[in-house]
């Protein structure tokens, strides 16, 4: 599953005119159903600013970073 809800306050209409996807996409990958492209996923990354780790692994990516932090 893709995450991008949580790193933007974006509406889903404004990012699929952006990275140049349908809505319905976009709502494919964020609910699992559709697994993306490196390219897209890298496309969408690219639009709400975060690398492309936390947008496909959003728990290893807090995790990652809590755990720096007590470093």
């Amino acid at each position: 599953m893709i995450i991008f809800g949580q790193h933007s306050d974006e509406t889903m209409y404004a990012l699929s005119r952006r990275v140049d996807m349908s809505e319905t996409l976009l709502s494919n990958y964020k609910a699992g159903r559709v697994t993306p492209s490196l390219q897209s996923a890298r496309k969408i990354a690219e639009a709400v600013g975060v690398p492309l780790s936390d947008l496909m692994f959003p728990g290893e990516a807090q995790h990652d970073k809590r755990t720096r932090a007590a470093a």
